[in-house]
């Protein structure tokens, strides 16, 4: 069976089905047929209402008016729409847990320093080994200015001190533990 040929790669391949598509060589060579044999048609039917210089007419009937040929009618034209691309699975969302005091271990989650967590300084593990973020906040209006300090890490550990005038601690992809307060 063949397959057509995608250059996207979420789209999957499309068989390429025996159909008469608007441009295909094969519509192209009905549409060809179909004009040779209407073109043959009014010569067959005009060359025997002429006549030749070297041959007179000699009719004792009125000429015969020709025919309009028989109107040639197509089978309908069919496409078929390929199929959408199926969405991606996203991975679950991770709630931070309920936060029941100051936290000395948390994850992911934006939390507020002296009422969710403690300040001190915090030994952070990437979760996925890959890369994580956090970011120290002066306040939790979520603007550039709002940003004391950050870092994307890229590695498996890291460290932050976290101030006890900063007002919260934002950070996605770490897990963190208070090594010294």
């Amino acid at each position: 069976m063949k397959y057509t040929t995608n250059t996207d790669e979420t789209t999957p391949p499309v068989p390429v089905q025996n159909v008469n598509r608007p441009g295909s060589w094969q519509s192209r060579r009905k549409m060809i047929t179909m004009w040779i044999f209407l073109v043959l048609g009014w010569v067959i039917v005009f060359g025997h209402l002429t006549t030749s210089p070297s041959a007179p007419v000699t009719t004792s009937s009125p000429p015969v008016a020709a025919q309009p040929a028989p109107p040639v009618i197509l089978p309908p034209v069919t496409t078929q729409t390929p199929l959408p691309a199926p969405l991606p699975t996203l991975p679950p969302v991770v709630q931070p847990a309920p936060v029941t005091g100051p936290l000395t271990t948390f994850g992911s989650g934006t939390y507020e320093v002296g009422v969710d967590i403690k300040p001190g300084k915090y030994k952070g593990t990437v979760d996925d080994g890959s890369s994580g973020y956090w970011a120290r906040l002066r306040d939790t209006n979520g603007t550039l200015n709002s940003i004391i300090a950050n870092d994307l890490v890229t590695g498996h550990q890291t460290t932050v001190t976290i101030s006890k005038t900063d007002a919260a601690f934002d950070t996605n992809g770490i897990t963190w533990t208070l090594v010294k307060k």
